[in-house]
């Protein structure tokens, strides 16, 4: 098993026990056990638990959770260390999500590929690069490689949109506003000049501006942190930890959004 799966079923096991006063390094081994056989059995044996070395894994992913900030060795108010473990403040809250976050990149990542029909490669591969450098603390690394996955994102809905439109005099007017030498305010803008004076003729969600303000804002936000991690500057720009965690957070909606509206539009060709 690897260390992506041990995580997921880590952060499931946490979810499902009493926190308030803290559990023991066992309590992880025990649970993440116990969730492996339901998955394989249906009648589990209680005494089961995992192999050698994967429980040596699980270790490394709770040390990796600790330095992700989530947990802490000991147990509130008292001077025990190691083998007891309890949530920060900052882990009861990635606990507590009710979607998988970024610290279970294949939980992550699956509910994109679900909700959206599967994620373009590049799409897919820029994310995997914003999660996998956001976990060992490259924040910048991490906003520019989500900038990139965003850009992404709407390349592709230029390139659905302009197969939708039906005039070729207002398609080539759209690819002139973002083809390939126009960066991403303009592609932006575009999109969204084109999602308002097509409103009437869109899925019902998009028919309300305030779809296409919501995703106009996440999509500057995202590329602003993409723009300041990735032009030299002296001192560097600096990215937090808890603002790339809230970056990602809130782009699996964004992500899934706009592919509600790609989708629909690649239904649609040469129809609006």
């Amino acid at each position: 098993m690897q260390s992506e799966e041990l995580r997921s079923l880590l952060l499931l096991h946490l979810k499902s026990i009493n926190l308030e006063t803290g559990f023991q390094w066992n309590d992880c081994v025990r649970g993440v056990s116990r969730l492996v056989q339901e998955r394989l059995t249906p009648n589990p044996d209680p005494h089961w638990q995992l192999p050698q070395g994967e429980i040596t894994r699980l270790k490394q992913v709770v040390w990796d959770l600790i330095i992700g900030r989530i947990l802490i060795p000991g147990v509130p108010n008292s001077d025990s260390g190691w083998p007891f473990l309890s949530l920060t403040d900052h882990g009861r809250k990635v606990v507590a999500e009710g979607h998988p976050v970024p610290y279970d990149p294949d939980g992550y990542l699956a509910r994109l590929q679900q909700a959206t029909g599967g994620l373009s490669p590049s799409v897919l591969r820029y994310l995997e690069e914003a999660l996998s450098t956001f976990r060992t603390s490259n924040y910048l690394a991490s906003a520019i490689m989500l900038g990139a996955a965003s850009e992404m994102l709407f390349i592709e809905i230029c390139n659905a949109i302009s197969a939708a439109i039906r005039d070729d005099q207002e398609r080539t007017r759209f690819g002139e506003r973002t083809g390939p030498r126009k960066n991403m305010v303009e592609r932006v803008r575009a999109v969204t000049d084109w999602l308002s004076q097509k409103r009437s003729q869109l899925p019902a969600a998009w028919q309300n501006p305030e779809r296409a303000l919501l995703i106009n804002k996440i999509a500057d936000l995202i590329r602003d942190r993409r723009n300041e991690a990735g032009h030299p500057q002296d001192p560097p720009a600096s990215r937090s930890h808890e603002e790339m965690y809230a970056l990602l957070c809130l782009f699996p909606d964004y992500c899934i959004k706009l592919y509600e509206l790609k989708n629909w539009l690649e239904q649609h060709p040469s129809t609006i």
